[in-house]
Formats: structure tokens, C-alpha cells, sequence
């Protein structure tokens, strides 16, 4: 595991000759921290206002430059840039204050300490520690204070997600609940019979159809929006008019709770609302090392043996998914995570998501030495609280961070669908509309199944029918010229020819014979 070894700069790369360089050796006696008891008193006397008690004086702060992007150095030209140089810049022009001529840096803590050590240590030695620490007791104890909060810190847990996605085949019938829809078909049915009835008692040219099935066909279309109906008389027309209004309303109402049941349902295969769930299942947890989410889960736990401590939020996030996943659930801060999840780098394919509940509300802010008689640092405190608190109220703070993510991010991990937990979908996919577009194929399936069918039958009664025609057909033939003979030989026999003709063969039979003999 990379360690960074701890660093504190000099403010700038260039320097006028009155400014004197910030730097000193971490956890040093130096301390730059300025002294405005003058100015505290002008104050009490009521000479100046708060607002403006810091007008015209330079103030030392110190930014951390341990990789979080909000502040980094331009290595070509020695410009300093980052969130928190334009937080900065904007406190200073409204309280008319200088500082880009005497700041320092810092990197993370060294070995055997943590970060509030590193607090503690930078709010004896600067005026203002400008970055994002979290107010605890153990800090407020040793002396810091902490400035109006402008970093979410609320403390969540972040995990590669694998999402089983549901087809709903039903999810069509949802816009209205079962008894909504038993009353459409009691009304459509209903409707069918009134006006097939009105129609033939009217003779109605309407009537052409002796069915009423077919009649509720054309309500079913109605109810589509497909208008069939085409009555003449004043009654079919007030009924028509009524399934028209009707169909309208439910159509509407229907289009107007189908989309949001058309989105499909995620069911999520790891199940962790809560750290100890986690602890339940001994899943690897991630934490960064020596920070305040680091003691909140370890003082939850402090026995459990499967917490895995990382140096940086980067590295802790890189090994949170992918090739290199070690960590079954990470531990970290709603800022922290809007840094890192738009980044492909750290977050490629949007794999890792939050889970579970909050574990802890916080805010993050400056942190200041609580000096209210040695340097008077509680004045600069008062002062920097109402421009910070300004700057939260009017916006600045909130346009300043969100165009910061906006900056680093290179892909989109905000379009997702509606899950269990209540994330905003965007867009209605095929899984959801699977229920409709399964109706629609069993429909036409049995359509063409029930055509097949009828054809078949329909050609085998034709088979049968022409073969029965054709036996018939013979038959016939055969008992007309049967007939034909007999009446033939009747005539004959009636005939007296027929009488001699008779005779005469018997006369050569018998001649035959006795020559034979």
C-alpha cells in the first residue's frame, strides 16, 4: 500500500519581497497565526463592523493538498486552483481580506497519526484550515471550532451492486386496481347489450350485426379510443355519446399512471441496510485510514477482523470494484462519493452505488484555533461566519460545488431506473413493457392459431364433402344405368321379336348339343 509521505508548502511559487514563505515541518512549533486582538477591540468600541473587522488585513490560511481535487498546483506555471482557491477568493473579496501571498499545504497524516491530529496541529499553526473536517468531540475538545458546514458529510456506504432486473408481465393491468377493472368489463358488456338492443327495436342501420359480441367488440374499441359506432337515432346517439365521454376519462386516467408502472423493478442481491448487516454476513468493509468514519465503525466493532483501511479516498474507491475489488462495502462521505462517482477511472460503469441507510448526518467545514485572549482568532472566526453564512444562503457555495462535480465527472451514473429504495427513473425500457408486448404476441398467436384451426376444419369438411358428392355422384350413375338396362330388357320382353329371338336361340342350343353328343 502507497503511503504519501506528509508535506507542507510554501503558499507560492512567486513572493513579494515583504511575505515571508509558510512552510514548516508538520506537527512543528511554528505556528503563523495572526494576531487581530486591535482589531477585536475596534470592534468591541464599536469602531467597525463585524462584517468589515477584516478589511485590509492579511490572513494565513492552509489548504490540504493530499489529491481530493479540490485544490492541486498547476505544475507548468505554479497557479493554485481547485474548489476551495474560488471558495477562498470570493470570502476574501466580500470581507476584504488578503491571503494568496501567505497560505501553506499539508499531505496526509505521517505514521502514527491520524487526522485529527493533523487538525488539531494545523488550527494551532494558521489561521484557518480551509478544507472539510467533521465537528467531533474529541476535536471540539482539544480546542478547534469549527465554521458554518458547506461539505454534505453524512456518512453512507457504497458497494458494487450486482442488480437483477424484473420483468413485470402484468405491469399493464397496475394503472388500476382489481375492482376498476372488473367494472370496465361489467360496464363494457353492459353497454354492448343496451345498444344492441336499442338497435334492433330502432331497426337502426346499425344493425347490419346479429351478434353481440360484435357489439362488444366496438365498446372495447371505444374504450381503446378507436370510435366505430354509427347510430342514427337520438337514443344510440345519447348512449354513444356516454361510452365516447366515458372512454375518454378512463383513457386518460389509465396514460396517466401506465408510465410510472412500466418501469422496471430492481430487487437487489446484496441485501445490507446497516454496518452491522454487513458485520452479519462478514463482508469485507472499507474504510479510510485514521479519519472519523474510520473510529465510527471501529468503535461500533471494535473486535471484527475483516475492516480494510486505505490511505486515500481514491485508492479506496479503485479498490471497491473491478479487477482489483477488495472491499465488499465501503465506508464514506455523500461529498466524497459525488467526487468520485462520475469518474470512470474510479467508477467504470457505474458499478458501485449507495446502498442501505445513512449511517450519520455531518457536515463538513474550516476549522479554527478557539482563541478568544492570546491572537483573538474567535474575531476572524465571527467575521468568516457571516460571509460563509451568506455565501450558503445567496447560493455561491451551493453553484461553486455543484459546477466543481459537474467538471470532473465523464460519464452519467444519474440515469437510472426506479429501484426498491425510490431512485429516479428515467426512461420506460423493454423489461418493463414486457407485459404488454406478451399480451399483444399471445393475442395475435391465438389469432393466428384460431385461423389455422378454422382453415384446417374448413378443408377437411370440404374434403369429406366433395368425396361424399363424389360417392353420391356414382352411386347414381351407376343405379341410372342399371335402371336404363332393366327397362331395356322389359321393353324386349314385351317386344314379340324378343319372344321369336328367344326361341331362336334356344333352337341353335339345343342343335349344339346333339351334334356334341
Amino acid at each position: 500500500m502507497k503511503i504519501r509521505m506528509p508535506l507542507l508548502l510554501v503558499g507560492n511559487v512567486i513572493h513579494k519581497s515583504h511575505c515571508q514563505p509558510l512552510q514548516t515541518e508538520m506537527f512543528s512549533n511554528t505556528t503563523f497565526r495572526t494576531n487581530v486582538c486591535d482589531l477585536n477591540s475596534k470592534y468591541i468600541r464599536g469602531d467597525i463592523t463585524l462584517r468589515d473587522g477584516l478589511k485590509g488585513t492579511t490572513i494565513n490560511p492552509v489548504f490540504g493538498d493530499w489529491g481530493s481535487g479540490f485544490f492541486s498546483r498547476n505544475q507548468e506555471t505554479g497557479k493554485i486552483e481547485g474548489l476551495l482557491v474560488e471558495m477562498m477568493d470570493i470570502l476574501a473579496d466580500r470581507a476584504g481580506f488578503t491571503w494568496r501571498d501567505s497560505y501553506g499545504t499539508y499531505g496526509n497524516p505521517p505514521e502514527g497519526k491520524d487526522w485529527s491530529d493533523v487538525v488539531i496541529w494545523l488550527a494551532n499553526s494558521y489561521d484557518v484550515v480551509v478544507d472539510y473536517f467533521y465537528r467531533t468531540t474529541e476535536r471540539l475538545e482539544l480546542g478547534a471550532v469549527f465554521l458554518p458546514g458547506w461539505y454534505d458529510a453524512t456518512l453512507i456506504m457504497i458497494a458494487e451492486d450486482e442488480i437483477k432486473r424484473k420483468t413485470d408481465f402484468f405491469a399493464w393491468l397496475r394503472p388500476f386496481d382489481y375492482r376498476t377493472w372488473i367494472m370496465t368489463i361489467l360496464v363494457s358488456i353492459f353497454t354492448s347489450v343496451i345498444y344492441w338492443g336499442m338497435c334492433r327495436l330502432s331497426r337502426d342501420q346499425e344493425c347490419r350485426f346479429n351478434n353481440l359480441t360484435q357489439y362488444y367488440y366496438l365498446t372495447a374499441l371505444a374504450i381503446t379510443g378507436h370510435f366505430e359506432f354509427k347510430p342514427n337515432t337520438l337514443r344510440t346517439m345519447i348512449l354513444t355519446l356516454s361510452i365516447a365521454f366515458w372512454s375518454v376519462l378512463l383513457i386518460a386516467a389509465y396514460t396517466a399512471n401506465l408510465a410510472s408502472f412500466f418501469i422496471v423493478e430492481n430487487a437487489s442481491t446484496l441485501n445490507i441496510n446497516s454496518i452491522h448487516d454487513a458485520v452479519y454476513q462478514n463482508r469485507n468493509i472499507c474504510v479510510w485510514k485514521g479519519t472519523p468514519d474510520d473510529s465510527f465503525i471501529t468503535s461500533e466493532y471494535p473486535t471484527y477482523q475483516q475492516f480494510i483501511r486505505f490511505e486515500d479516498d481514491k485508492e479506496l474507491f479503485l479498490s471497491s470494484a473491478g479487477l482489483s475489488k477488495q472491499c465488499d462495502v465501503t465506508v464514506t462521505s455523500v461529498g466524497t462519493w459525488n467526487t468520485y462517482e462520475d469518474q470512470k477511472a474510479v467508477n467504470k460503469g457505474c458499478k458501485l452505488k449507495e446502498i442501505g441507510r445513512v449511517l450519520k448526518f455531518r457536515e463538513g467545514s474550516y476549522v479554527m484555533k478557539s482563541d478568544s485572549g492570546n491572537k483573538c482568532t474567535n474575531f476572524i472566526r465571527d467575521v468568516l461566519t457571516v460571509h460563509i453564512e451568506e455565501m450558503l444562503a445567496d447560493g455561491t457555495i451551493v453553484k461553486l460545488r455543484n459546477d466543481f462535480y459537474k467538471s470532473i465527472k465523464n460519464q452519467d451514473c444519474s440515469a437510472k431506473l426506479i429501484t426498491r429504495d425510490g431512485d429516479e427513473e428515467t426512461q420506460v425500457t423493454l423489461k418493463g413493457m414486457g407485459g404488454a408486448f406478451f399480451i399483444m404476441l399471445a393475442l395475435t398467436t391465438l389469432a393466428v392459431t384460431i385461423s389455422i384451426v378454422l382453415n384446417i376444419r374448413k378443408h377437411t369438411k370440404n374434403s369429406t364433402t366433395a368425396r361424399i358428392h363424389k360417392n353420391t355422384l356414382q352411386d347414381s350413375t351407376k343405379t341410372d344405368n342399371q335402371k336404363s338396362h332393366n327397362r331395356f330388357h322389359r321393353y324386349l320382353y314385351d317386344n314379340k321379336c324378343y319372344k321369336d329371338l328367344v326361341a331362336a336361340n334356344t333352337v341353335v342350343s339345343n342343335s349344339i348339343q346333339s351334334s356334341a353328343i
